[in-house]
């Protein structure tokens, strides 16, 4: 069994959707999905598509929103099982941003490849007959049209399409909505809402619910309208390590290179890397965790969440200084290419650009670094960003689209090298989160 800490943040990236229950409409598993006629089809040879275009052939209903990262992450993996099951299988992406919206996407995000699949933009029809919250979803329909499986977009695996061609019973976990949950409410309402009222301080851990997704909230906005609260829904233990010893902001061990696990077994501190043993690994390793304390007590709220992993797990976290590989943008030169001209403040490294360059015009160097940072964060990768320039002041500077938003580290360099910076693989002492069984822990 192999597995990557790199999935552990990777997975937190789901996007809830607004949903309409039509339950009167909706079409459940052994039943036979309808004659659908889909129209606004882009990235196809024809606008409009029916399902029994595709006879023959099972049908996957990938639901998806351009705002779901993990939906856009997985689309190369989707281009990749079609092209390879291309006479059996027909991926269908659904989305209901309008059609324009849709295409105005891939143009402002020329990056993305989009898969050699038919988008139905706009949808009203297929939302409603699968209802759903949180996207990637997946249906999974045999040749005669009966729907066989709803399930989560992970399971879309090579081994899984193979199997159920071949006539296999998969048994894939059904995914399903929890319609009465609502994140501003506290987690224990699920299980009792008698004296919810009358809460003043309490800690709840249960597993993962079918219907909750992972989702995070720090603050006094729950059910109750008082106290202070920390809400994990469907994290790992070390997600749920991360946030704790993170302490909103005061450390950083987003990265997997921060987190050292000391024990002996680790398999069920990592997701695993095979999508086939995921539905199994969430079931027995994913938590929802909540902890309410007094406003007065809030400063405190994350050392009461430490002590109460400790007791849950029986494993101790530790913050240490350790020599770990980063990436350092660094000076490579004396000159100052950077400093600003003057001029009116501005920037797009925020926004979504119309043209193809990032540009700050008289902003501090400390911004940029913090917006070269976050696109690294955002591209996923798993050792942490440093600034070592030690560089003051305001600065001018301009980079390609192209290489700013995928950290394109080599087209980065060609021009982060005119003003005399580069990016750097170096070793770097920095704070990283050591976790041991405490029967080792001395």
């Amino acid at each position: 069994m192999k597995f990557n800490i790199g999935h552990l943040f990777a997975c937190a990236s789901l996007t809830i959707l607004n949903v309409t229950q039509v339950k009167s409409q909706e079409i459940k598993i052994g039943q036979k999905c309808p004659e659908i006629v889909l129209k606004n089809i882009i990235n196809y040879d024809r606008t409009e598509i029916s399902l029994s275009d595709f006879k023959g052939k099972i049908v996957i209903l990938d639901f998806w929103s351009t705002t779901c990262s993990a939906c856009i992450q997985a689309f190369p993996k989707i281009d990749s099982l079609q092209n390879q099951f291309k006479d059996q299988l027909q991926f269908i992406a659904v989305n209901r941003e309008k059609n324009e919206a849709t295409v105005n996407f891939f143009k402002k995000k020329s990056h993305i490849k989009k898969p050699d699949i038919p988008f139905a933009t706009g949808d009203t029809i297929l939302s409603k007959l699968f209802p759903h919250i949180f996207v990637p979803h997946h249906v999974w329909i045999d040749k005669s049209g009966i729907v066989r499986y709803i399930t989560d977009g992970h399971n879309a695996t090579a081994e899984h399409i193979n199997a159920f061609l071949n006539g296999n019973d998969l048994s894939l976990h059904e995914k399903k909505y929890e319609a009465n949950f609502f994140y501003e409410s506290p987690l224990i309402a699920l299980t009792d809402k008698k004296g919810i009222e009358n809460l003043e301080s309490y800690s709840l851990l249960m597993h993962c619910i079918s219907g909750i997704s992972f989702g995070n909230a720090i603050g006094n906005t729950m059910g109750t309208g008082k106290g202070y609260h920390i809400t994990q829904t469907c994290a790992s233990i070390l997600q749920l390590y991360s946030i704790a010893f993170g302490e909103d902001g005061k450390h950083d061990f987003s990265n997997s290179n921060t987190v050292m696990l000391e024990v002996k077994d680790k398999s069920k501190y990592l997701i695993p890397t095979d999508n086939n043993l995921m539905d199994e690994w969430l079931s027995s390793y994913s938590y929802n965790y909540e902890l309410m304390v007094p406003a007065a007590d809030s400063k405190e709220i994350f050392k009461k969440m430490q002590q109460d992993l400790l007791r849950y797990f029986n494993l101790k976290g530790i913050i240490e200084k350790r020599n770990v590989k980063c990436v350092a943008l660094v000076r490579i030169n004396t000159r100052d290419k950077l400093k600003t001209k003057g001029g009116k403040p501005a920037t797009n490294f925020w926004i979504l650009p119309n043209d193809s360059i990032r540009f700050m015009i008289n902003q501090d160097f400390e911004k940029f670094a913090t917006a070269l940072s976050s696109s690294y964060q955002n591209v996923g990768f798993v050792r942490p960003f440093i600034n070592s320039t030690n560089y003051k002041g305001k600065i001018d500077i301009q980079l390609s689209v192209d290489a700013f938003d995928k950290f394109n580290i080599d087209k980065l360099n060609k021009e982060l090298n005119k003003y005399g910076l580069a990016l750097r693989e170096q070793n770097s002492i920095r704070e990283v989160l050591v976790l041991k069984d405490v029967k080792d822990y001395k």
